[in-house]
């Protein structure tokens, strides 16, 4: 089983609802799905799949996931990705 975390960070709180939305949708598909806020300590290593979501604000991420993404990019960037079939 495919362990996926979905990492946002949120301002209103819609993000939080999307990535719960996305969560709901993803466990049909027998995925083990983690949803973590930004502002939450998270060893991405634990994962296969790493999904970000972040409100777009003044066209670009938060300012807080970008510097999530700055400071873990090399990381991140090794997490294994693969295609869920459905």
């Amino acid at each position: 089983m495919k362990k996926i975390c979905i990492l946002y960070d949120t301002v209103s709180g819609s993000t939080a609802e999307i990535a719960e939305m996305l969560k709901d949708e993803l466990s049909l598909r027998s995925c083990s799905i983690t949803v973590i806020s930004i502002t939450k300590n998270c060893d991405l290593g634990d994962f296969d799949i790493l999904i970000i979501g972040s409100p777009l604000r003044f066209g670009g991420f938060t300012s807080g996931m970008r510097k999530f993404i700055r400071k873990n990019k090399q990381r991140s960037l090794r997490v294994k990705g693969t295609r869920i079939e459905k």
